[in-house]
């Protein structure tokens, strides 16, 4: 398993859990994401190929953060076995990761990496209902704020806030679609248009 692969199936567990019925979400938007990107490292292990996952998640995350993970990791299939089914798994590890998150610092940042590293955020747009990323995005800020670690997310949650609707003003609470004209200040601000990636003002 590569990184490209992972994030292939990190795509496909989202279209599982964002694409369909509202009600079927879990509690936590944090430890759906995190449960979402750990599930592919979880499957590895579990059909028999745990130096691949190993070796996978040492590309991305190393040092104290890695070791967390991957110490867990056979834990993680046993839940998996044991469990009912995908949908339960997921729902607990959900859970888990989020409670880990909120008691641990070195887990939040293991987890915070993660997503960092792998973009998980960015796959949501291509994943999700409408509904879903309002109830992601509403949901993650929320726990964001909790955790203190919103900065982290605020750029790439207002990115899906606004993917496919032009331009995006962020940092400043200013926004812009992709033929109006920006008002208010926009100094340190950065702003997302659709012929350029980025536009930073300071």
């Amino acid at each position: 398993m590569d990184i490209s692969q992972w994030q292939q199936q990190i795509k496909a567990q989202l279209t599982t859990w964002l694409g369909g019925a509202q009600e079927a979400l879990p509690n936590t938007a944090y430890g759906l994401i995190s449960a979402v990107a750990l599930a592919p490292l979880v499957s590895a292990v579990a059909s028999g190929h745990p130096m691949d996952a190993i070796m996978t998640l040492g590309v991305v995350l190393s040092g104290v953060g890695g070791n967390l993970l991957a110490s867990q990791l056979q834990t993680w299939v046993d839940l998996r076995n044991a469990a009912a089914s995908e949908s339960d798994f997921a729902q607990t590890l959900a859970d888990a990761l989020a409670e880990r998150a909120e008691n641990d610092p070195q887990w939040r940042d293991a987890l915070d990496e993660i997503h960092q590293k792998l973009d998980s955020l960015a796959l949501v747009p291509e994943s999700a209902t409408a509904d879903a990323q309002t109830w992601f995005v509403r949901t993650l800020r929320h726990e964001a704020r909790q955790l203190g670690n919103q900065d982290r997310y605020e750029d790439a949650l207002v990115r899906i806030e606004n993917s496919g609707a032009g331009a995006v003003a962020t940092h400043g609470g200013v926004a812009a679609s992709e033929r109006s004209v920006v008002a208010g200040s926009v100094h340190s601000s950065t702003i997302f248009t659709g012929d350029n990636p980025q536009i930073t003002i300071n």
